[in-house]
């Protein structure tokens, strides 16, 4: 992080989409902090774009590529223990899949080989990629939009899903 601490001294301007992420990167630098300019993102309310829905009875929806760092794993972990233990909601991951080398190639085949008696129940949903104004609508229908990245900025998928009136469960990063 030195060298990130370095770009941030030296710059003109600091900004920021969010005053969460302000406060994130003061907190994270040392000594005195310099100013912190917030400047929203320019969403479009999509409420008003989208219709809100109350969604679909149990129904998780987890947006963004099948990947490692997307915390694929952790999820389904997470939901593979609630799912023995009786609980009973869908989980539906909306995204395409990356070639894993760790994983002998495609991730989402690994998942699906692991985890093919979740998918041949429903409980567990790969949508593969879709269009956007698709994904939206998927996202409306959900009952939270879970989104367990390991590493993420801002992502998009939080804001939107927060603009459509959902729970977002999110990872700390």
């Amino acid at each position: 992080g030195r060298m990130e601490r370095a770009c941030i001294w030296t710059a003109d301007a600091v900004l920021s989409p969010s005053r969460f992420m302000a406060r994130k990167i003061s907190g994270w630098l040392e000594g005195e902090v310099p100013e912190v300019t917030t400047i929203p993102y320019p969403w479009p309310g999509l409420a008003e774009t989208v219709s809100i829905d109350p969604g679909e009875e149990r129904r998780i929806v987890a947006p963004g590529r099948i990947e490692l760092r997307k915390g694929v794993e952790p999820l389904l972990e997470a939901c593979e223990n609630l799912w023995r233990e009786g609980e009973t909601f869908a989980l539906e991951m909306v995204g395409g899949d990356v070639h894993t080398p760790l994983k002998g190639g495609s991730l989402l085949e690994f998942l699906q080989k692991r985890y093919g008696h979740r998918v041949d129940s429903g409980q567990l949903v790969f949508t593969g990629p879709i269009p956007h104004m698709k994904c939206l609508e998927h996202m409306r229908k959900a009952t939270a939009v879970v989104i367990p990245s390991l590493w993420e900025n801002f992502p998009n998928t939080c804001i939107e899903a927060m603009s459509l009136g959902k729970v977002v469960v999110a990872s700390e990063s």
